[in-house]
Order: C-alpha cells, then sequence, then structure tokens
C-alpha cells in the first residue's frame, strides 16, 4: 500500500493527523514495516533518547498484536 494513501486511509478513520501521531507513525512504520535500524530513524526525527523511541515501538507492537483491531467495524453497523 502506498504510503500517502495509508495515511490518507488512517486520518479519514481517526480523524486529523497531528504531528505528534504523524511522528509516531513515522517511527514505527519505518522500524517495523520498512526494516530501517532504529537508531537511524531516532536520529531522523530527532528524538534525544533511545528509550523514547524503543517505546514508540513497543506500544505499536502492543497494538498490532492485539486481536480487536482486526476486526473489521462494518460488523457492527
Amino acid at each position: 500500500m502506498a504510503f500517502s494513501i495509508l495515511v490518507n486511509d488512517i486520518g479519514r478513520k481517526e480523524g486529523l493527523v497531528s504531528p505528534q501521531w504523524f511522528r509516531h507513525f513515522f517511527v514505527n512504520y519505518s522500524v517495523m514495516e520498512l526494516h530501517v535500524p532504529i537508531q537511524q530513524v531516532q536520529r531522523t526525527v530527532g528524538l534525544a533518547s533511545s528509550q523514547t523511541t524503543e517505546g514508540y515501538v513497543s506500544q505499536y507492537r502492543l497494538k498490532k498484536n492485539d486481536a480487536s483491531l482486526h476486526w473489521d467495524e462494518r460488523l457492527f453497523d
């Protein structure tokens, strides 16, 4: 899926995309989907602490493994 389509799709579902949301998305997408080294992503977004960057990725992993996120919301319409 193209990056812009993914951001537009998520933004449409969740509401406005804030700078903080985009930063989290950029970190997670870069590390988890593109396999960019976490230290390189950390430098790119200007995070001083590797713990912060690792925290973003850890939160994403927990959410990605949450079975409820894979349900189709149209089931409840």
